[in-house]
Formats: C-alpha cells, structure tokens, sequence
C-alpha cells in the first residue's frame, strides 16, 4: 500500500492528481480481517471523470501487478515505513495499539521484528502481491453520487474491460 499511496509523490496521487489533473483527492487503503481483506481507492471526483479515474487506478494496478514497483520506490515505502514504527515510541497509545494488535490478531511481533520483515521485503513479492489483486474477479466499484448515463455507461465499459 506504500508504493500505490503514501502521500503526494506515491503513485495513485501522483499519476491521478498531479499528471492527469483528474481529481484533487485521491486515496487508498487496506483494511485486514481474519479470514479475508479490502484494498480500498476512493476519490472525489467531478461526475463526469469517474469513469477515467476507474480506467486510472486499474491500469496502476495493472502496471504494478505487470511490472512491479521500482527500486525507488520499495526502497522509499521501505524508509516511510521505519520512520512510522520509529515513531511508535513517541506516542503510548500508539505504541499500545501496535501491542494490542499484535495480540489480538494472535501475531504478537516487537517493532525490530517488523522492521526487519519490512527490510527483507522484495520487488517480486510487492508484485505478486499486486498479481494476486489485480484480478477482475476481484473488483468491485461504487460510484456515490449520481452519473449520467453516459458516465454510467463509460464506467461500465471500464470494468467489463479489465
């Protein structure tokens, strides 16, 4: 999720915000369960531009799942991420939730420990990662807000097409 979104110069907001101008907030997010997970894009969208926001954010997916992430940007996901459980030792609720979690999904690991997992992590793994998501069987898209037939007719065109 670091190298699809970790602020402004990360992928999604980069490609969608910045060199498409499509949109002025753009996002994504992963949410974990025990059995099963969401990887979550939202974005606030003109209505008539949610159909090539969805083409985007797909073929981002796509590109990733081909190609995989650069060395620059596992090697910048990698470093936002040690600052993050760096942090973890400012804050006692944080530091208590990085615990509590560990314990409740029965995964108990030190700040080291997940560093270390993080350090040893691969382009090839982000990109069977990404394989593994990318998969139309997998998307599911909703649209809040009210699209014109045509816009409804493009967004349909977009997910039948991946």
């Amino acid at each position: 999720m670091r190298v699809i979104d970790d602020g402004m110069s990360t992928r999604l907001y980069h490609r969608i915000c910045d060199d498409k101008g499509l949109c002025y907030d753009v996002s994504a997010g992963y949410e974990g369960y025990e059995d099963d997970g969401v990887v979550d894009f939202a974005a606030g969208v003109q209505h008539g531009r949610v159909a090539r926001v969805t083409s985007e954010i797909v073929s981002i997916m796509s590109e990733l799942a081909e190609a995989g992430p650069t060395e620059d940007e596992i090697q910048k996901a990698k470093k936002r991420h040690a600052w993050d459980v760096r942090s973890l030792f400012d804050s006692p609720e944080e530091l208590a939730g990085f615990f509590g979690l560990g314990e409740l999904w029965k995964h108990p690991e030190s700040p080291e420990q997940r560093l270390g997992a993080i350090a040893n992590v691969t382009r090839d793994a982000v990109r069977d990662v990404a394989r593994l998501l990318a998969s139309p069987s997998r998307l599911n898209v909703v649209a809040v807000g009210m699209l014109d037939r045509e816009e409804q007719k493009r967004l349909s065109e977009v997910v039948k097409g991946w």
